[in-house]
């Protein structure tokens, strides 16, 4: 499974190189990208093949594949916003009102709650932490298989997602609103530079999540709780602290509430059909699935501890 993702990623990379090239943007500063995966692909083949250390060499390998994974997405959301298309904020926030909710009301009552606010402000900021830390766990657990099916989630919901947002580009709710955010010194500056044409090259190690709507970080949040299913209180907590951050993205993250809604759509849609191909004997063969049902139930034979067992 993991040459099977590095060739999607491949690809991904050639999709990026290419229309790159055609949209005449360059990006810059690649020394410490790929000093961290060469390091990591290096740390994975050695405990694969000289010390045999699996737990190590999946960490590492899975690492690695992630890494390259998470710039070559993040550099075709910006591509895709180059595509010019008009900006629908408007039409979004008619949507939020047709649901029910205001996003400057919202925001408003975050702002102030201060213990509020500063726990969306965390449970918004570490979701990369938290897949990273869950990769490491469940390579640790010897469940590649999760890995597989979270990275395959990842690749094929940005795919949608960027393509949504290029085709429905919007600046955000803190802009459409008026309301002082981190967008204004963040994304939107980048954004606004992609659309008309003023910057064409960008640093890999500025580069900023610029997608409204869908929300990817609603994407994420969900197929990382998903990981943990079966999980005992693992999974639970996945769900406290992701169904928190879900709750904590409007104001954080300025989404409309629509974007989220679209976020919980695509992963419902990815995850549906990661699950169907996880059932077909070429996936299994390929994640190694099979070999788990060889394994002993965690907490019987080996003595784990029952609850963190899948």
């Amino acid at each position: 499974m993991k040459a099977a993702a590095a060739c999607a990623i491949a690809a991904l990379v050639i999709c990026d190189w290419l229309w790159a090239r055609h949209a005449g943007l360059t990006f810059s500063h690649w020394t410490q990208v790929a000093v961290l995966t060469g390091l990591l692909l290096a740390i994975g083949f050695f405990y694969g093949s000289v010390r045999r250390n699996a737990q190590l060499a999946d960490m590492a390998l899975w690492g690695a594949l992630v890494a390259a994974f998470s710039f070559a997405a993040a550099i075709f959301t910006y591509l895709t916003a180059t595509l010019g298309f008009p900006l629908v904020d408007s039409e979004l926030a008619r949507i939020d009102a047709g649901l029910g909710f205001s996003w400057a009301e919202w925001s408003r009552f975050v702002n102030s709650h201060p213990l509020l606010k500063r726990l969306f402000v965390v449970v918004y900021a570490i979701l990369l932490l938290e897949c990273a830390g869950s990769i490491i766990y469940l390579a640790h657990r010897r469940r590649s298989d999760r890995i597989a099916e979270f990275l395959w989630g990842a690749l094929l919901s940005i795919l949608i997602t960027a393509a949504i947002s290029g085709i429905f580009p919007a600046l955000g709710a803190f802009v459409y609103f008026g309301v002082p955010g981190p967008a204004l010194a963040t994304y939107l500056p980048h954004l606004l530079a992609l659309r008309d044409g003023t910057v064409s090259s960008f640093s890999v190690h500025d580069m900023q999540g610029i997608i409204s709507m869908p929300s990817y970080h609603t994407v994420l949040a969900i197929l990382v709780a998903y990981a943990y299913r079966g999980c005992g209180w693992l999974f639970a907590l996945a769900l406290v602290l992701n169904g928190m951050m879900l709750l904590s993205i409007p104001s954080e993250g300025g989404h409309y509430l629509i974007d989220v809604v679209a976020g919980v759509a695509i992963a419902v849609l990815v995850i549906a059909l990661i699950s169907g191909a996880s059932r077909t004997r070429w996936w299994r063969q390929l994640s190694g699935a099979d070999a788990l049902t060889d394994r002993p139930i965690a907490g019987k034979r080996t003595g784990e501890e029952p609850g963190v067992s899948f």
